[in-house]
This record gives structure tokens, C-alpha cells and sequence, in this order.
């Protein structure tokens, strides 16, 4: 009383379809009209909710209610007979058309709603809220449940009159506002609900929430839209359908479902009306739909659903899963495999992946942007779009660098699953090349915005250049979708975390890794992928801006674990109680409880961890550290906790113990240089103290090195470095190159980050070693800095003038003939200079202190008699000169103090020819400057060999071989020089001709007893000091019927010297036996150049280790080259066999062994290319006893190593070593340094100066001088 009404609103009815006609009637009418009558009493505006069936109004003017009234009260059949003409389906849309007209009645203004089937909402009051199975979630929820008794017929085609509740309400208050009442049907005009796809999508929800995997999910599924649509099933599918949903339990009113709601299913229902919902998502509104029904099954959390649950078979069901060709199907099959091994769960928020049909209805091209910690990022989002079809996610295209194409495994998988790789050497229009091959369709694309994985797992600054050459190439929007793949331990994170200069995943790691794996010891504990709105990208879109929102909805779906907090508080020295309460306070999300993960191994493992959370606080932060923690930070928006300044205060401190680090080790190196040089952060870090963190110095050394170079300016470069302009123009002259080794066409070239070997006379020529510079930046701690040549090839040169008087160089030309004699500059300095280091960057930086004042050529013996005698009568210096490959400096020229006559070289190289040849006494005799290569061309010619091949015998003399007392590759069949010279000719200082056998013979004694030692003996390791050889005679062999290769592999280099020494005393061995260490072995593995090898080959090789015992971290090789008669080689083969098999060794191949014995003469020009990018490198050789062999090497290569980081030196040293030549109580061992002269003044003097500590070093253990490569002035000092 006292109250004004003015709406009643009737939204009472009973919605079952099996009702009788009078309890229908009681139900839908008779309570309509008592609710109709109410408000007309009450002065009110009826709102009487009905349904879209009830039929079109022109069907309803021949009904009349009242005789239904009269009929339902009576025997029913007028009421029945009104029903059947009037084709209502049920008794429910019947009696709701004779309420319409009863309510009319009553009240005519009354506002009648007609809705179709009312499903869960689609917003409010949340997306798939349902107080009460309704018609449509029911049906879901029991056909969820019912097993393999499917009880519904879904076919595709028909559209259902479905409308989301919260849509009806809303039109229905919309219309309640509107005077005059009238009837409204809250319909779409045409059913957008289609049956068919809401199938699909409760199948898939049944997979997704576990009601209906695989097999049970597709046998269910092909029942409801196949079987249940034949005849003989529909004949009795009501009886079937109600026992199926009693054996389930479902309730009475549902068990008749199926068969009353046939009609609606296989009809489509169009309505007049002006019911309009723009941008209505229908896909997702058919999934929130079967979502409410499984939810009344049970809870349904699709924030969690773990992508490696346990399968009835893993093979069977990932092929039926419905997506992926067979390379997919068989990749995910190993896949879901591996990750169930490693991970503890590998969970998905399904629910945040929502927002992908979304933006496709929108129409935008989706980009998925993970995150990027691990290789495994490149499979797991493909591996979620296979493996759960029910998100509707299709396999995205993976945009990848393409160095991933070459990686064993990801590469195959990515690759197979349709991968666009980048060029990163093509900056721009790489991404533009790959932009244009994914612009076309509707396909994800999948991209990397922090482009390589974060080494240390902070947000790191993105790259968008693939963004922008997408957007220009698709013209439209692009859906930037963030999404955050959280790891409790990545699979590389001990690689990661001092990855720095590591050049990617190798087989050996990924098969060592999987080993690990089989036996159960890789626990990485859990991950988590999740996805955020996605941010929109179009033409005129601040780019950079966009990457930072999408960096931001990455962290928005980072989880947390306890795991992370613990060994974030060990490495910041704060409680793990204080860093979880301040992760909570600002908003973290977090892993439930714990799972086995493996320790960390280290510090730097634990700083990883811990700048995972880095974006958290590097709000908080203030300077370049904060953007260095983390880039797309956002803004603070409340003052931190109690708990989170401490954490931040300890990252603070953290960062200024590094920048004291940095600083110190800074004033370390300018002491030690004596100079404020341009430093490398390499450089300083290597230098800075063990015991901070290297993550962080990093950084702290970039801002020093920053700082400093802005505070000063660059220093001129040193003229010392440069070729200056003046001088002669160097002319190319020969097939030798100039200030480099070798033939001119053959040399290493750049090209981006790959060296290329060019050259057309060995076999190496045309190879791209993609992996050398990586290799050296790996080993040697450093970075190259490819775009300058501190000593390049010279172009021009400039040397003192010559010295010789004219008279004299008149005299010289009279003795021989002009073109026989030269003071051309360019040659004066070719035969003042060999090949050792020092030599050639003299040549190089053009700071030659004296050069030869003339070169000699003769051309016979009676022209070098002629230059003795004239050199006696001038008081002339000669220096013989053969191939000029010496690395002893013996033709370095000493200065006027020491020397103050002119000097004159005397080439021998016009002397070449073969004088005579005795196949039958094994002798010939050539004139000595005749060069290896010659030398073997034409004893070849007569199937004849004197079987010796130094390293340089392409370029070295016969005469030059004698000087130095050489030694060869062969000398194992052959010998060395000394066992292979039976005779030579001498011309002496005073121009005499030394000849040991009687004048004018074609022969020479095999031995004699003459009172003194011979001319040969004494002229072998002479340097050209007693006279100048003019002809050798040698001995010669038949060329041997068989010539083959062999290798193998030992676990470390004592067993592999073993294994060399047994050989060699078994006196069958064979020609030629080397043994290099680990760090060479690796080396030759880089020349290879592009490995095809499948990554299944790969894995075999290195089980074949494993199953050895052998680790590719210490494993060393031995090329062996047999020859002789096929008996021969058999029993040599035999010998190695058993040594073999003796001292642990695997064979590996006669392949590797040819590439190895012939990598020799190709290695030789990598010196002089290095040199060039300031990386100065130089071999040194000795004998050893065996008894202190192991211990020499071992200590050149600490004493080298200590002597490098005193003096300050960049990086670490590369020092190396390999055993050539086997003797009975020793052998040849040759070392290898290269270091990396980046700041130093003087870069020479240094390296000098580590050589001779190596050289002292060997001294002291025992070795010798020299093995073959001579004294000359180099090594002066040591005799």
C-alpha cells in the first residue's frame, strides 16, 4: 500500500518439452494470466518473457485460447488438434503461444520479449556464467559425460537460435523503455549458432578438460555427427538416449533431451527481428557455451592445462590428433616424450589465448611474440598448437635466424614446420626478404622481438625490424600477441650462463644433454605459457612504443618460483621470505608448491636466476642500471615496500661492487700497458676479479669503457700500424704472394662473419668455414673486430736505398747479365724477410730496418763461383737465398753496426733442373734450387719419389732443405733430409767447388771412410755459414703401389702418444703418423666448413664416443698415411689396429685422415689472415725425449698462458699443440699460440717476448732448439 509499480515483469514458465498438455498449460498460461491480471491491478506495465517459437503472429491469429482453455479443462483434443495443425513441436512452444494471447488479452500495452534458446551469458556478469543448466550447457555437460554413448545428433550446416542471457536482458530493458508495448523477438536474424561447429567445440573442450581424449573423444564424436543421423539409429535413438543418460545419472528432466530437441537441431530458424549485436564473436561464444556445461561436471580450470598428461599411447595419439603433416606428428611424438622427462608439467593458460579469435574476427593478422630463454621456445608453441587443436591456434610460422637452420634437431623441427629464416648479415632486407615470404595468408607468424635468447633472462631491448618490413608488406593491422613462456630451469642454463662468445648448440652437447636425460638426471621443474590482450600495430604506430607494450603483456604472464627466490636470495644476500613478499606485493604470479629441479652448478647460474625477477624492481632503479635490468619496465605507480627496498637496495650494491671491479681492473691494464689504450670489454673483463659476477661486469666494463671514451677523445692512429703513402707500389711478380704465404690467388677472404678459402690448388679452395670466427672469439675470450685491418697487405712499400756502390753493381751485372741482377725495392725487401711473424708485419707496416742492396740470380754453378769471387774482392756480404719460407729470420739483414759491408742475396731458384738420375743405383742429382714441388713433378714423371714433403715444399728448395737439416711428413718411410742427401756440391767462400766424389761421375759412395767428416754432414744444418749448395744428390724410390689415409680419436693425449710410440716401434708403421691435442683437434673440425651431416649421423658419432669413454672436450686425433706394397699397407693397418684397440683409440675413417694430412699445407695461410684483423699467431717446433714429452707440453702451455695474462695481453691465449714426426726416443712437437693484440703499443715485442718464455720453458724440460726449422737469428741468442 502507498507503493507505485510500474513494470511487472513475468519471466516464470516451465521450459520442459515433455510436460503433458495440462501441466504445460498450468505451468505457461494459467501463471500467465494471474501474473498479467496482478499488474493490470497494480497500475503496472507487463513484461512477459515468451520464446522465438511460438511461431509468427499470423499463425497465432487463428488460435483461440480460450477454446484451448476450454479444451485443456475438458478431454483435450481441440487443444491437441490445435497443436498438430498448428506443427508446434512440444507442448512448451505451444502453450507459451496461447499465454501470448491470454496476456494480451488481459493487457494489451503489454511488452512481450521473445528470445530463442537462452545460453550463459557472453560478458556479464562474466563470460559463460550460468546459474543453472540451461538447454544448451546441459546438452554440453551430458555429452561430455556420456562416454562413448554419444546421445545428441549435431550435424554441421543448420544454425541455432542460441542467445546469450545477458544479451536478452539488455535488449529486453532496451525495449521496456520504449512506450506502447509491442512483442520483440531477442533473436539474431539468422541463426549465427552453428551445431555442427558447437560439436567440434565441445569435443574439444572434452580433450582440453580430459572428457574425451583422443579415441573415446573421436568415436563419441563421429556417433553424434554420423550415426545418430541414420535411420535405423533415429528409429529407436529416444529410448537409447534416455538409458545412456541414466546410466550417467543424469537428472529426469535431461534424459529426454536429446530426442525433443531434435527439431532444433536439424532445422534452421530465421527471425524478423531487429535485434543486432555488432562484433558478436560467435567461435568463442560456441566455446564459452560447451566451457558452462563442463563446469557443471566439475571445476574447469583452463588456466592449467598440462600439455604432457599422460596418454593411452603417445604414437596413436599424435596421429589422430587433427592437426600436422607427418614430420609434425613424429616430431611431436618425441617431443611430448622429452619434455615429460625433464619438466614436472608443461602447463597452458588456454583461457588467455582467447584473445586470438578475437583479433582474427577482428580481422588483424595475429603475431605471436614469445619470449625468448631457451631453444625450446622455437617448439613449444607449435608444439601447443598440435597438441591441443582445441585452442584453435593454427602452427604459426617461426621467424628465425638462420644460423637456427643449421642447429641438430631444433632446426630439423623448425624447418619442418615451416620456418622463415633471417639472414642477420642482411640487416634490413633480410627481414624484408622474410616479411614478403609470410605476408601472404592468414597464418600466425611467430617472432622473437628480443630477436636471440636472453643469456641471462632479463627483458632485453627489442628488435623490430622484422615488425616494420611486416606491417609494410601485409598493408593492414597486425595482432601483436605477447606471450610469456616461464621456465623454473631453461634446458641450456649452465651453457647460458657464460655464453657470452659461445658459437650455439653443437650434437656433442645435445647428445651428451639427452644421455643425461635417459638416465634421469635432468629435472627442470615446471613451465608455464600464457598470453596477453594483444596489442595492435599499424601504419603510423610508434613502433618502439608498441614493442615495449608488448614486452610489458609478456611480464604480465611471467610466473615465479620458489626455485628462482631461493637462489635469487643466495646471490643477493637477501632473506628468501623478504624477495616472496615482495614479488607478492607487486603483483607476481607464482607457481603452486615445489617440484625437483636441479641445483645450480654456480654463481653465475644463480645471477640468471635472479635477474629473472630483475623486472620486478627495475622500476625502483635509478641510471643506466635500470635500463639495463630491464628495458620495457614500466613506470612505478606506489611507493615500494619495506620489503622491496631492500631487495633493491642489495641489487644496488651489486651493481657498485661490479662498477669497482671494472674500474680496477681498468687501472690494472693501463699500469701494465703503460698507456690509457683503446681497451675492449673483452679485454677488461678478462682482467677483472674472479670472484664478481661476470653478468654483471659485463655491463659495469661497457659503462666504463663508455664513459672514457666520452670523456677523451680517440687517440690518432699510430703511424707504426699504417703503410705509409710514399714508397714504391707493390707489383704483383710470380704465382707467390707478397707479405702473406703461398701462392698469390690462394688466401682467406671475409665476407660478413664467414671466411672463404680461395684458392685453386688444394682441395680446401671454395670453402666457407661459417664457424672459424666464432671458434677463435670462443677460445680466445674475445671479439674480433672485423671492420678494421690493422695490418693489411701492403699496397705500397717503402725501404732504405740501396747501399751498393755503382762500380760494383756494374761488376755484378758484368758477371752474370742484367736481368740476372736487381735493386728493384719490392725484391730487396722479399729476400731480407722469410716467413716467421716478424718478418711479415715488417713487410706489412713497412718498418724494415735494412733490406739486401742487390739481388743475384744464377743460373749455373759458374755464375755462383763468379758472385763468391767478385763478393771476396768487393768485401760484399751474400746471403744464399732457396724458397725464402724460413721462419728463423736468417735472412733478416743485420744492421750497418753489425754488419757494415753491402749485402747482397743470392737467389738460387734459376737453378732447378734434374742433372741426372740412376733408378738403378736409387740416386739422382738435382741443382739445389730446384723447390719441392718441382722436384716431385719430375721425379714423378719416372715413377720415382725421394719421398721428401715438408710443409712447404710447394715453395721451399732442395738446397734450402739442406741448410736447415729439414725434416718431412714422410720421414717415417723415407727419412729426413740427412738420411735422404747422398751427396753435395759446394761452392765455399773462397769460390772453390766442394764435391766429395771424383769429378765428372754420375754416382756416389752409399759410404766412406775419409779421415774427416763429409761436405754433406757439414753443409746439412749449416744456414748457408760454410758456403753456397749448388747441387744434391738424393735418394729415390719407386712411387709406392698403395697410398691411403686413416684416423682415429683418443679420450687424451697421453693414450694417443702411447698409441703413437707403439706404433712407431712395431717397425711396421706407417709414412706418416700426427697427433694433434684437443684445441687443434677442434680447429680442424671448423675447417670442414658447412657440416652436412644429418643430426641422426651426428648423434651416432658422439654415441660412439660415449660408448668409449671419450669426451669431445679433451679427445685428440691422428692422421696416419700408409704406403708401400699392398702386404705392407695390410700389416701397417694390423699394427694400428691393435694399438688401437690397446690404448683406447677409435678409428675414424681414411676421410678424416686425408683432410687432415692436407689441411697442413691450407692451415699455413691462416696465420697471415688472422694478422690482418690483429690477431698475431706463430708456430714453434722441438724434440722431446718421451720420457718428458707430456710434461714439455703441458708446461709451454701454462708458462704461455701465465706470460699472456702478465703482460696484459686481450682475451686468453689460444696455445695448442701436435706431435709430427716419431723417433725411437723422442718426437717432433710443434706449439701453436695466437693471441689477440687488440691495445697493446707494441703488439710484436709482446708476442717476442711469450715466445721466448715458451722457448726458455722448453729449454728447461729438455727440448731441443730446433727440430728442423734452424737457428737462424731468431733463436740466435739460445746456442
Amino acid at each position: 500500500e502507498g507503493v507505485n509499480y510500474d513494470y511487472v515483469v513475468n519471466l516464470a514458465a516451465n521450459v520442459s518439452f515433455t510436460l503433458p498438455l495440462s501441466k504445460a498449460y498450468d505451468a505457461n498460461v494459467r501463471t500467465s494470466i494471474n501474473v498479467a491480471e496482478l499488474a493490470r491491478g497494480l497500475g503496472a506495465r507487463l513484461v512477459h518473457f515468451s520464446t522465438a517459437y511460438v511461431g509468427r503472429t499470423n499463425e497465432q491469429a487463428d488460435l483461440d485460447w480460450r477454446a484451448v482453455r476450454d479444451s485443456v479443462e475438458g478431454d483435450q483434443s481441440h487443444a491437441n488438434a490445435e497443436m498438430r495443425r498448428l506443427r508446434y513441436p512440444n507442448t512448451y512452444s505451444f502453450t507459451k503461444a496461447v499465454a501470448e494471447l491470454a496476456v494480451l488479452h488481459t493487457c494489451p500495452d503489454a511488452t512481450i520479449v521473445r528470445p530463442s534458446i537462452v545460453g550463459p551469458s557472453a560478458s556479464y556478469p562474466f563470460p559463460g556464467w550460468a546459474n543453472a543448466p540451461s538447454t544448451v550447457t546441459a546438452g554440453a555437460a551430458w555429452w561430455l559425460k556420456s562416454l562413448g554413448a554419444s546421445v545428441w545428433h549435431l550435424p554441421p550446416g543448420p544454425s541455432g537460435g542460441v542467445v546469450p542471457v545477458d544479451y536478452v536482458v539488455s535488449y529486453a530493458l532496451e525495449k521496456m523503455a520504449q512506450p506502447g508495448g509491442g512483442t520483440h523477438t531477442a533473436a539474431f536474424p539468422a541463426g549465427v549458432f552453428d551445431w555442427g561447429k558447437f560439436l567440434d567445440v565441445t569435443a574439444e573442450v572434452g580433450a582440453v578438460t580430459g572428457r574425451g581424449r583422443g579415441l573415446v573423444g573421436l568415436s563419441r564424436y563421429w556417433l553424434s555427427e554420423r550415426v545418430t543421423a541414420e535411420g535405423a539409429f533415429e528409429s529407436w535413438q529416444a529410448g537409447y538416449a534416455e538409458r545412456a543418460l541414466r546410466l550417467v545419472g543424469a537428472p529426469e528432466k535431461f534424459r529426454s533431451l536429446p530426442a525433443v530437441f531434435k527439431p532444433f537441431t536439424e532445422r534452421e530458424y530465421k527471425f524478423e527481428t531487429d535485434f543486432r549485436v555488432p562484433g558478436f564473436d560467435a567461435h568463442r561464444y560456441l566455446t564459452l557455451c560447451s566451457l558452462s556445461g563442463a563446469g557443471f561436471l566439475g571445476p574447469v580450470d583452463l588456466t592449467k592445462h598440462n600439455l604432457v598428461d599422460d596418454h593411452y599411447s603417445d604414437l596413436l595419439w599424435c596421429l589422430t590428433q587433427p592437426k600436422g603433416n607427418l614430420w609434425i606428428r613424429v616430431v611431436g611424438w618425441v617431443v611430448i616424450k622429452v619434455l615429460r622427462l625433464v619438466f614436472a608439467s608443461v602447463t597452458v593458460d588456454l583461457s588467455s589465448f582467447a584473445a586470438l579469435a578475437h583479433a582474427r574476427g577482428e580481422g588483424g593478422r595475429t603475431v605471436l611474440c614469445p619470449t625468448h630463454r631457451s631453444l625450446l621456445d622455437f617448439v613449444l608453441l607449435s608444439f601447443l598448437a598440435f597438441a591441443v587443436p582445441e585452442a584453435d591456434i593454427e602452427p604459426p610460422w617461426i621467424v628465425a635466424d638462420e644460423q637456427f637452420k643449421k642447429m641438430p634437431v631444433i632446426g630439423r623441427f623448425c624447418t619442418g614446420s615451416g620456418a622463415v629464416y633471417i639472414k642477420r648479415k642482411e640487416g634490413l632486407a633480410g627481414c624484408e626478404r622474410a616479411a614478403k615470404e609470410v605476408a601472404g595468408g592468414d597464418r600466425p607468424v611467430e617472432v622473437f622481438l628480443e630477436g636471440t635468447r636472453s643469456r641471462d633472462r632479463r627483458w632485453v631491448k627489442p628488435k623490430v625490424g622484422f615488425l616494420r618490413s611486416l606491417l609494410e608488406k601485409t598493408g593492414g593491422v597486425l595482432d601483436l600477441v605477447p606471450v610469456c613462456i616461464s621456465y623454473e630451469r631453461v634446458p641450456e642454463q649452465r651453457t647460458l650462463a657464460g655464453e657470452r662468445y659461445k658459437s650455439g648448440l653443437e650434437v656433442k652437447g645435445l647428445f651428451g644433454w639427452a644421455m643425461d636425460v635417459a638416465r634421469g638426471r635432468v629435472k627442470l621443474g615446471r613451465v608455464h605459457i600464457a598470453a596477453s590482450e594483444p596489442v595492435g600495430l599499424q601504419k603510423g604506430s610508434n613502433l618502439r612504443f608498441v614493442a615495449r607494450s608488448v614486452q610489458q603483456g609478456q611480464m604480465a604472464g611471467a610466473v615465479v618460483s620458489s626455485y628462482h627466490i631461493r637462489e635469487a636470495s643466495k646471490v643477493l644476500g637477501v632473506g628468501a621470505d623478504v624477495i616472496s613478499r615482495s614479488l607478492m606485493d607487486e603483483g607476481c604470479r607464482f607457481f603452486d608448491g615445489d617440484v625437483e629441479v636441479n641445483p645450480v652448478e654456480d654463481e653465475e647460474e644463480g645471477w640468471s636466476l635472479a635477474l629473472g625477477l630483475a623486472w620486478v624492481h627495475a622500476k625502483y632503479i635509478e641510471g643506466e642500471w635500470a635500463e639495463w635490468m630491464c628495458h620495457s619496465r614500466p613506470s612505478p605507480t606506489k611507493k615500494p615496500s619495506e620489503d622491496t627496498r631492500k631487495v633493491v637496495e642489495a641489487w644496488t650494491a651489486a651493481f657498485r661492487s661490479a662498477e669497482e671491479g671494472a674500474a680496477e681492473a681498468i687501472k690494472k691494464l693501463d699500469g701494465v700497458l703503460g698507456s690509457k689504450g683503446k681497451l675492449k670489454e673483452e679485454h677488461v673483463l678478462g682482467y677483472c676479479s674472479a670472484g664478481l659476477p661476470r653478468v654483471l661486469l659485463v655491463e659495469a666494463v661497457r659503462q666504463a669503457l663508455a664513459a672514457r671514451r666520452q670523456a677523451e677523445p680517440e687517440p690518432e692512429p699510430e703511424s707504426s700500424l699504417m703503410t705509409p703513402p710514399e714508397g714504391v707500389e707493390i707489383v704483383s711478380k710470380g704465382e707467390e704472394a707478397f707479405a702473406a704465404w703461398g701462392y698469390k690467388d690462394s688466401r682467406f677472404v671475409l665476407n660478413g662473419r664467414t671466411v672463404k678459402f680461395e684458392s685453386p690448388h688444394y682441395e680446401l679452395g671454395g670453402r666457407e668455414l661459417t664457424r672459424l670466427i666464432p671458434f677463435l672469439e670462443k677460445e680466445m675470450a674475445t671479439k674480433i673486430d672485423l671492420s678494421v685491418k690493422p695490418y693489411p697487405v701492403p699496397r705500397r712499400l717503402s725501404v732504405l736505398p740501396s747501399r751498393l756502390p755503382t762500380a760494383v753493381l756494374a761488376k755484378l751485372v758484368s758477371a752474370l747479365s742484367e736481368a740476372a741482377v736487381s735493386v728493384d725495392d719490392q725484391e730487396r725487401a722479399r729476400h731480407g724477410t722469410g716467413h716467421c711473424l716478424s718478418d711479415i708485419l715488417e713487410l706489412r707496416t713497412s718498418s724494415l730496418r735494412r733490406s739486401p742492396d742487390a739481388v743475384a740470380y744464377p743460373a749455373c754453378q759458374d755464375d755462383v763461383v763468379a758472385i763468391v769471387k767478385l763478393a771476396e774482392a768487393e768485401d760484399l756480404c751474400l746471403i744464399p737465398f732457396g724458397g725464402g719460407t724460413n721462419v728463423s729470420s736468417a735472412l733478416t739483414c743485420p744492421d750497418l753496426k753489425a754488419e757494415p759491408r753491402c749485402i747482397v742475396s743470392v737467389d738460387m731458384k734459376a737453378m732447378s733442373k734434374l742433372l741426372w738420375c740412376s733408378p738403378e743405383d736409387g740416386l739422382c742429382c738435382f741443382e739445389a734450387g730446384v723447390t719441392g714441388l718441382k722436384l716431385k713433378e719430375e721425379l714423378a714423371k719416372q715413377g720415382l719419389t725421394c719421398g721428401m714433403e715438408p710443409d712447404s715444399y710447394e715453395f721451399s728448395t732442395l738446397g734450402g732443405w739442406v741448410a736447415t737439416k729439414a725434416s718431412g711428413m714422410l720421414k717415417n718411410r723415407y727419412g729426413n733430409i740427412e738420411d735422404i742427401v747422398r751427396e753435395v756440391r759446394v761452392v765455399s767462400g773462397g769460390g772453390e767447388v766442394l764435391w766429395q766424389h771424383h769429378q765428372g761421375s754420375k754416382g756416389s759412395y752409399g759410404r766412406g771412410s775419409f779421415g774427416v767428416a763429409e761436405v754433406k754432414d757439414l753443409m746439412i744444418g749449416s744456414e748457408g755459414n760454410f758456403g753456397i749448395v749448388t747441387e744434391v744428390v738424393v735418394k729415390i724410390h719407386k712411387l709406392p703401389a698403395v697410398t691411403e689415409f686413416g684416423s682415429a680419436v683418443f679420450p687424451e693425449l697421453s693414450s694417443g702418444l702411447a698409441f703413437a710410440r707403439q706404433v712407431w716401434q712395431s717397425g711396421l708403421r706407417p709414412s706418416s703418423i700426427r697427433l694433434v691435442d684437443n684445441g687443434q683437434f677442434r680447429l680442424g673440425q671448423v675447417f670442414k666448413g658447412h657440416d652436412s651431416s644429418s643430426a641422426a649421423a651426428k648423434a651416432a658419432q658422439y654415441a660412439a664416443l660415449w660408448w668409449k669413454g671419450i669426451d669431445p672436450k679433451r679427445m685428440v686425433a691422428c692422421t696416419l698415411r700408409y704406403e708401400g706394397s699392398p702386404e705392407e699397407v695390410r700389416a701397417q693397418k694390423s699394427v694400428v689396429k691393435k694399438s688401437l684397440a690397446e690404448w683406447g683409440g677409435l678409428a675414424g675413417g681414411s676421410a678424416s685422415g686425408k683432410a687432415g694430412y692436407q689441411l697442413t699445407f691450407a692451415i699455413a695461410y691462416l696465420r697471415d689472415f688472422a694478422l690482418t684483423y690483429n690477431m698475431l699467431a706463430e708456430s714453434f717446433e722441438t724434440f722431446v725425449n718421451y720420457s718428458v714429452l707430456l710434461h714439455t707440453i703441458e708446461s709451454v702451455k701454462t708458462a704461455v698462458k701465465e706470460a699472456h695474462r702478465e703482460r696484459g695481453v686481450c682475451g686468453e691465449a689460444l696455445v695448442s699443440a701436435r706431435v709430427t714426426q716419431l723417433y725411437d726416443d723422442g718426437a717432433c712437437v710443434y706449439f701453436y699460440y695466437i693471441m689477440d693484440a687488440s691495445g697493446l703499443a707494441d703488439g710484436k715485442k709482446v708476442y717476442n717476448e711469450i715466445e721466448a718464455v715458451a722457448r726458455e720453458t722448453i729449454l728447461e724440460c729438455g727440448g731441443s732448439i730446433s727440430h728442423h726449422h734452424g737457428v737462424g737469428k731468431h733463436r740466435a741468442k739460445y746456442v
